[in-house]
């Protein structure tokens, strides 16, 4: 039986940042290598409709 520490440990945390947001961060060259090497991880959606556009890494 896992304990919950295990269970924690088994999770992803991901950043959610607005599609504005991203276009701007992650067009630049530190943002390109954040997510060619896959350091960090985004949901990226639209404040409007709120709705999810993006998972990285998917």
């Amino acid at each position: 039986m896992a304990t919950s520490l295990q269970l924690l440990y088994n999770r992803s945390l991901y950043l959610a940042i607005s599609q504005p947001i991203f276009k701007i961060v992650f067009t630049i060259e530190v943002g390109e290598v954040l997510l060619r090497n896959q350091i960090i991880k985004l949901i990226v959606f639209d404040k409007k409709s709120e709705a999810i556009l993006q998972w990285i890494p998917d």
